[in-house]
């Protein structure tokens, strides 16, 4: 049964990937530029991302800046410390984030 749930997952038809497919059908490849300011990013250590990781994070950060504009107000739920600080028992955006997002 192991083996046959773990089967279904690597080719995506287990039930929590078909109920996320709607999800990830709406996923937009990045554009040269971001690609470009992430990689930018990450050269000068600017978060969100770690050193040694993929680009992922900072694509993501940079798609989402690009399409946040003009939209209001934004929540980013995450446990990737990465994006926030802790101040006493308060979450915020890390602050070279929250100067971007001004």
């Amino acid at each position: 049964m192991h083996r046959k749930n773990l089967e279904a997952i690597v080719v995506g038809i287990d039930d929590v990937s078909k109920s996320l497919k709607p999800i990830f059908d709406l996923s937009i490849t990045e554009t040269a530029e971001q690609l470009e300011r992430a990689r930018r990013r990450k050269e000068i250590g600017q978060p969100p991302g770690k050193s040694k990781d993929s680009l992922g994070d900072e694509i993501s950060w940079e798609q989402l800046l690009d399409g946040s504009t003009d939209k209001g107000e934004i929540w980013i739920v995450t446990g990737d410390s990465d994006y926030y600080i802790e101040i006493g028992d308060k979450s915020m955006l890390a602050p070279p984030l929250s100067q971007e997002t001004l």
